[in-house]
């Protein structure tokens, strides 16, 4: 069973762009199975593509898929936030408000 040990917690970069209330919230570990732990990983993996900065063409595919698959509200977008135990609506909103707020590119 997974500990609150072996979650890799995102940077605190990445933390700073997303916002306080985000941050707190994808940082929580209430009742957490290790699988819930994976499907976090997995958004956190894309919100973090969202971030690159390179301009390359395989960094813009990255980042755009990402972005793409965030704003969707697809069903698995959906379902990849319920398994990681975080809310699909409060995901998006807190990535569109580092946009509008500038402190993510598109």
């Amino acid at each position: 069973m997974a500990t609150k040990q072996q979650f890799q917690p995102p940077s605190t970069e990445f933390l700073k762009k997303l916002g306080y209330r985000f941050s707190r919230m994808l940082l929580s570990h209430d009742n957490m199975m290790p699988e819930n732990y994976m499907w976090r990983g997995v958004v956190i993996n894309a919100l973090e593509d969202t971030m690159i900065e390179r301009v390359d063409r395989k960094s813009a595919v990255l980042k755009g898929a990402a972005h793409n698959w965030i704003i969707s509200a697809c069903s698995d977008f959906d379902k990849v936030c319920n398994w990681a135990m975080v809310d699909p609506e409060f995901v998006c909103e807190a990535y569109t408000g580092a946009i509008k707020n500038k402190k993510v590119t598109r």
